[in-house]
């Protein structure tokens, strides 16, 4: 009968320490999830002064962009002063230009076989709402718009040169986003 109180007991002591345990757990995940919403918030608001900072005149005035170039496929483009270049596919045919940490907002720019531009563009936005054309440095370009808000990306221009095509994809097509990613087009240049 006493070995059986001391296995209850002992029982009863196992389970005290499991629910202090998990209480303990419970608590610091809570305040780990509390401190990694304080953080995403404060980098929401970095990222959002930031970006009121760069379009505090508008758009007009890019002379503090940065200049991404690419020398193998021979062009380059200006993009703000405070967003980044990554590269999600870890290969240089697809650069992301975005904001602190390269979450939406974002511009990509994915190099193509020109004999599959048409294909690979029409990929992405299924049903347009409305196409254009666009003049980049010197090349013709095609314009199509997604209204849709259920499909990324919202716009996307293409165009070719030698054997490259080129797709810029504009993704949360809002302004001040938009403005951003027409003046990035405007500043596209092949070097070769």
């Amino acid at each position: 009968m006493l070995t059986m109180q001391r296995s209850t007991l002992s029982f009863a002591a196992i389970i005290i320490f499991a629910i202090i345990a998990a209480i303990f757990v419970v608590r610091k995940g809570n305040e780990a999830a509390d401190e990694l919403e304080r953080l995403n918030s404060r980098a929401f608001a970095v990222h959002r002064a930031a970006l009121a900072d760069e379009l505090g005149e508008g758009v007009s005035d890019i002379s503090n962009w940065k200049t991404y170039r690419n020398e193998k496929y021979g062009f380059e483009v200006k993009y703000p002063l405070y967003w980044e270049v990554s590269f999600p596919d870890f290969q240089d045919i697809h650069q992301r230009f975005g904001s602190i940490g390269n979450e939406l907002p974002s511009v990509d720019l994915r190099i193509v076989k020109s004999s599959e531009i048409t294909e690979q563009a029409n990929s992405w936005i299924v049903n347009p709402t409305a196409t254009g054309k666009r003049i980049i440095d010197g090349t013709d370009a095609t314009e199509v718009i997604n209204d849709s808000y259920k499909q990324f990306p919202d716009s996307l221009v293409y165009f070719t040169k030698d054997s490259r095509g080129f797709i810029f994809l504009v993704y949360v097509d809002a302004d001040p986003v938009s403005q951003i990613f027409y003046k990035m087009l405007s500043t596209f240049k092949f070097t070769k």
